[in-house]
């Protein structure tokens, strides 16, 4: 079961893609060598690492102010609106240092 919200269903999209696009790129078109991937942490990390820009990038751009304002009637106060994009309650730019966290482990125990 995924819970999302907004654009969040991406975050896993963008790992998926990551990792499958890397994987196919190294093994497949610029070494000609299969299980290269598998056989290098770095690759992993690399992985990681652009899955991990895709979604810092995408979640702070949509998560960024719309320019609505609501005002508390009883305080006054103004409140921007914002659009929240999350994936199991989590942030989705804030999954960007889960993913590349999870590229380091993946580095240092290949």
């Amino acid at each position: 079961m995924l819970i999302w919200s907004g654009a969040g269903l991406l975050v896993p999209v963008f790992v998926i893609m990551g990792f499958w696009f890397l994987r196919d790129f190294l093994d497949y078109t610029l070494l000609h060598k299969q299980g290269y991937y598998a056989a290098h942490g770095w690759a992993h990390f690399l992985s990681a690492l652009i899955a991990g820009a895709a979604c810092y990038a995408l979640g702070t751009f949509l998560s960024r102010p719309t320019g609505k304002v609501i005002v508390d009637k009883k305080t006054g106060e103004e409140y921007p609106v914002r659009n929240y994009h999350t994936f199991f309650f989590i942030p989705m730019q804030w999954w960007a240092f889960v993913i590349v966290a999870t590229g380091i482990y993946l580095w240092i125990k290949a």
